[in-house]
């Protein structure tokens, strides 16, 4: 994407009262003091008239209105936010009727460019995180906004109460917001998906270490090895088998221990009702899966969750036309976002999942891969469950279990397999307070936690399993929830193969080479 000018050298920082007065904190729920809320700013919405609807009446019929607005007490979410979901009025259509009532300008955002906006690349993310763009001319800085939640009644209300802050508003719609950033931010917004945790903590990256020294501890050791074997080979031929079979049998005994030791007590609290559900976020990485697409997008719609609080984000590769071909003809709602990941940095899932990361409007989210068929109440049992903890956990790991067991006998050996990882094992390593290394979907997070930790290392072959170790040692735990996700097991020795490779490599935290990139690319690392 071309970038009208290099954004690398914006340093300057502008203040976040705006954001904070258009999103307002959460209210906890219960005992939870961490739960976070659909925003609120202290007061109970529900109880307020629906201005946002003042641009459509007479526009709309009132009855179509009046129950726009039941539905926004029954949610606790923006009448508009309402009729947008509901297919009823697209959002650009709506927003340019609420700018003329307001007596504001709408932006399509297409003569902007970066040198227009003063904040520095690390703050890019916050832009779409919080549906403000600061935008500075003439020494007047200015702020374009994307209605989201309650951010139209706040606005009708501030016409009235504070005009001068009106004055420096221009609304958009998220497509056109999330198009500015594509286009004028989007080098930076990838170097921030495929760098940013490298950035940010490099040791905890696969791509730390650079240069010579890239193998060096791998290639002693190795050395090392030769030579023990070459001057005592009886001696290094004992040392060997006495470390494979120490190692053997200390994995063992874990799982063993994961067998025996009792499952943790679940408090049970009554469920939540529609208006206490935050907003949930669903993101899914394609690649090469156009057969997949009708199915996944059948599995989503069937998931027991309000519809218009539902944020779906589907992110494509470039150069997957197939792909991208098969998301345009199928039926979307409103819901369901795209995004086109860049083609600069690694072609990885945990890159395409750190493009989406800034553009999540949920509190909570979860991956699914394009097979996946989720239980439709698993987003109700993930809240359930980070209702039963405090801000410690931060990750909630669904179970996989195989629809395909008769295919042959690998997929019933993995079906097996997964039985007792996502079970036993997993639940044991939680009871045992252990890391507990993540399986590739099904994860729910905390948004603001996964953005405080980086994100997914996009140089990492199993960015699952290393995103659950690298939530311990930070200090944050993930438990474990029965609800299950169905999804296809290899059932070709070629495909199997190619995953348990990526996996190995994974776990034995190779170094980034040469050809490191291409071969996770062969290796089907979007599977």
């Amino acid at each position: 994407m071309g970038v009208q000018q290099s954004s690398r050298g914006h340093r300057s920082r502008v203040s976040r009262q705006p954001a904070a007065a258009l999103r307002s904190p959460p209210l906890p729920i219960g005992r939870m003091t961490s739960f976070p809320m659909p925003e609120r700013d202290g007061s109970d919405r529900r109880a307020e008239p629906a201005s946002e609807l003042d641009c459509l009446r007479g526009i709309l019929p009132v009855p179509l209105l009046h129950a726009a607005e039941r539905r926004s007490r029954e949610l606790n979410l923006g009448a508009d936010q309402i009729l947008i979901q509901w297919g009823v009025i697209t959002e650009e259509t709506y927003v340019a009727h609420l700018a003329r009532h307001l007596g504001i300008g709408f932006d399509d955002l297409s003569t902007v460019g970066r040198a227009h906006c003063p904040l520095a690349d690390a703050d890019l993310p916050e832009i779409a995180e919080f549906g403000i763009l600061p935008l500075q001319k003439n020494d007047t800085l200015n702020w374009v906004v994307a209605p989201r939640a309650f951010t139209a009644r706040r606005l009708t209300r501030f016409s009235t109460t504070y005009p001068s802050l009106i004055a420096r508003i221009r609304l958009t719609t998220r497509r056109h917001l999330h198009q500015y950033l594509t286009e004028q931010t989007g080098d930076a917004l990838s170097d921030i998906a495929a760098e940013g945790l490298l950035q940010t903590r490099p040791a905890m990256s696969a791509k730390s270490i650079i240069g010579w020294r890239r193998g060096l501890q791998p290639a002693i050791l190795l050395l090392v090895c030769a030579v023990l074997a070459l001057l005592y080979p009886t001696l290094a031929m004992d040392l060997i088998g006495g470390l494979a079979a120490i190692w053997f049998l200390a994995f063992s005994l874990l799982r063993l221990t994961c067998v025996l030791v009792p499952p943790q007590p679940e408090q049970r609290f009554p469920p939540l009702r529609d208006d206490q559900l935050p907003i949930y976020s669903v993101v899914v990485a394609l690649y090469r899966e156009e057969t997949s697409v009708p199915g996944l997008l059948r599995s989503l719609q069937r998931l027991d969750y309000p519809s218009e609080k539902l944020d779906i984000i589907l992110v494509l590769e470039p150069d997957d036309l197939r792909t991208r071909a098969a998301v345009a003809r199928a039926r979307r709602g409103p819901q369901v976002q795209v995004l086109i990941a860049q083609a600069t940095g690694p072609k990885t899932k945990p890159k395409a999942l750190n493009v989406a990361l800034p553009f999540v409007r949920g509190s909570f989210l979860t991956v699914f891969d394009a097979e996946d068929d989720p239980d439709p109440g698993q987003l109700r049992a993930a809240l359930g469950m980070f209702r039963q903890h405090n801000d410690d956990v931060a990750c909630i790991q669904a179970g996989l279990h195989f629809d395909n067991l008769t295919h042959s006998l690998l997929s019933r050996m993995a079906a097996v397999e997964y039985a007792g990882l996502f079970a036993v094992f997993l639940p044991g390593l939680v009871a045992l307070g252990m890391p507990l290394p993540l399986g590739g979907t099904s994860n729910h997070f905390r948004t603001d936690t996964l953005r405080r930790i980086g994100g997914w290392d996009a140089y990492n072959v199993t960015e699952d399993a290393d995103l659950g170790i690298r939530l311990a040692r930070l200090g944050y735990r993930s438990v474990t929830i029965p609800s299950v996700t169905l999804e296809e097991a290899p059932i070709a020795f070629g495909a199997w193969l190619r995953q348990r490779s990526r996996w190995m490599k994974g776990w034995m935290h190779l170094k980034s080479r040469p050809d490191y990139n291409r071969r996770i690319n062969d290796l089907g690392n979007h599977s």
